[in-house]
């Protein structure tokens, strides 16, 4: 039977002691695996070696058996590697180094960041809670240091020099994030979200206010996946459609093409008020921000 390396050897983490009780060491696997595509088997010391933690997973249908790698009794015990035990496909073998690095920091542990050097052909979609505009007390230089803000603005530069014919405005350009669904608006057509990242990823994040655009305005959303190492871009990705397919600048820039111009209308917020029940205003996508050409 061969293997497929997830993660090699030290390359994983956990401040845990294996072999001293099975009960939190199975805690532990169930939690750094945990994700809603993700059915996580229980796992248990492996009978034939010392320094292995066997199970298994089950993604979309498939049993994934797996073991992890440590260090033995007396050497710290630590995870080091994990490797699924049948072959797997880069999305599948995306999907699990994507959430154990997500899930890893939360037990105290990581997963070593390899240098992105693809991202899938196919991105998912997992909705998450709404998240508010960020407007950050820490200051204006922390939100221009953080590497969402860096995701947009390393995009728009990008897109200015590969298709200065479409101009854009970059929603999010000045002192506060928009709280819009979307980051940039190119051509008047076309609202793409840009997400920034430092790993290969099989699905992105979306808040429900952006799955909520998405699915009212399907041929009109985009995803720009920027991905970075040490703040360095490393590649622009672009996606569209149902589901998130990527495709090319000449293809993106034909999508745009035959479009109409978006009609969108935002929920803003108000101020608390002293009646309870008033609701929030609408009005329409600003258009303020300079528009780039």
């Amino acid at each position: 039977m061969s293997d497929d390396r997830i993660f090699n050897s030290d390359e994983l983490y956990a401040p845990i002691n294996l072999r001293k009780d099975i009960e939190a060491d199975n805690i532990f696997f169930q939690r750094l695996l945990a994700h809603p595509s993700i059915k996580v088997e229980r796992f248990y010391p492996s009978p034939d070696s010392l320094f292995e933690y066997i199970g298994s997973v089950t993604i979309g249908g498939q049993s994934i058996p797996l073991t992890f790698d440590h260090k033995g009794e007396g050497k710290g015990s630590n995870p080091s590697a994990l490797k699924a035990r049948i072959n797997l496909d880069d999305d599948t073998r995306t999907l699990i180094r994507q959430v154990i690095i997500e899930n890893a920091p939360a037990l105290r542990g990581r997963a070593t960041k390899k240098p992105v050097e693809r991202q899938p052909g196919t991105l998912q979609i997992r909705v998450t809670p709404n998240r508010a505009g960020q407007t950050k007390s820490s200051g204006e230089s922390d939100r221009r240091q953080s590497l969402g803000y860096l995701g947009e603005e390393r995009f728009t530069k990008w897109w200015a020099e590969e298709c200065p014919e479409l101009p854009f405005v970059w929603l999010n350009e000045g002192e506060q994030d928009a709280g819009l669904p979307y980051d940039v608006l190119i051509a008047e057509r076309l609202a793409v979200d840009v997400k920034a990242t430092q790993i290969e990823r099989a699905e992105i994040r979306l808040s429900e206010a952006e799955n909520v655009f998405r699915q009212k305005h399907l041929p009109h959303h985009a995803i720009a996946l920027v991905s970075f190492q040490d703040k360095r871009l490393r590649r622009i990705d672009l996606y569209l459609g149902e589901p998130l397919r990527k495709v090319t600048v000449e293809q993106f820039r034909d999508a745009i093409s035959q479009l109409e111009p978006l009609e969108f209308q935002s929920v803003t917020p108000q101020q608390p008020a002293s009646d309870d029940k008033a609701g929030p205003t609408f009005a329409l996508a600003p258009m303020s921000p300079a528009v780039r050409d």
